[in-house]
């Protein structure tokens, strides 16, 4: 098996192209499916993008949104590119959000939308390593690109920035994802803090893929299964499912 997550989903791709990888609702509500070929080039882009605007090795970025595909994507690109992301739902209060970023030194978050980007700025003052935020509604419409001293960007425009470099450079991202090793930190996933502060559990590549590797012994899991998504993506066990 592949040592890291983004070369296991460069084989799932390579094996099965045109099968559905995602079903999700557009602004319409009607579910829109993206085969694994069309998915892996979103999340190449995206990663190209965030290589692009400067995003390195080792970087941790905030992720504040609920299921939906940009998070998906957003996950799969800052893993591919050797970064860490930093989860959390977005039924986190501001404070939460200002301790786990904080506490976590992200110079980047994903927020989903204008509700989540509010949270973030109402504490951006107490965030001094904070530089970014990309929102990842797509009906979000940015009317500033500059608020409190943080750049705003939109998922788009990322993905712009990555289309950009790939056209001139076909392997500009994956250059980057082949260079990733299993033990390589994917993840920080705090807990709820209900008995303290939030503590932050670190999961490498390894972790995840031996958990994923298990999954056919205890289930029959077969091309072209579909499945309904109900756990918070950011959930570990959600994240193996994915």
């Amino acid at each position: 098996m592949a040592d890291t997550i983004i070369k296991l989903l460069k084989e799932t791709v390579s094996s099965y192209p045109e099968t559905i990888a995602t079903l999700s609702k557009n602004s319409e509500r009607q579910f829109v499916p993206d085969s694994y070929k069309q998915f892996y080039g979103l999340v190449n882009e995206f990663a190209a993008g965030l290589l692009a605007y400067g995003v390195k090795r080792g970087d941790h970025l905030g992720l504040i949104s609920e299921n939906r595909k940009e998070w998906l994507i957003s996950d799969l690109a800052i893993l591919g590119i050797g970064a860490v992301d930093v989860p959390r739902g977005s039924d986190s209060t501001a404070d939460e959000l200002k301790y786990i970023l904080k506490h976590a030194d992200c110079s980047i978050t994903m927020v989903e939308d204008s509700v989540q980007l509010k949270k973030i700025l109402s504490v951006k003052k107490e965030l001094p390593i904070l530089k970014t935020i990309v929102v990842l509604d797509e009906n979000f419409r940015k009317k500033e690109s500059q608020k409190d001293g943080v750049k705003i960007l939109t998922f788009r425009e990322i993905i712009d920035m990555g289309t950009e470099k790939i056209d001139g450079d076909p392997d500009f991202a994956e250059r980057e994802f082949a260079k990733g090793k299993g033990d390589d930190l994917a993840t920080i996933i705090y807990t709820s803090g209900t008995t303290g502060e939030p503590k932050g559990v670190m999961l490498s590549h390894r972790n995840f893929l031996y958990q994923i590797e298990r999954i056919p012994e205890i289930m029959a899991v077969t091309a072209g299964d579909v499945w309904l998504a109900v756990l918070p993506v950011w959930h570990s066990f959600e994240r193996i499912m994915q």
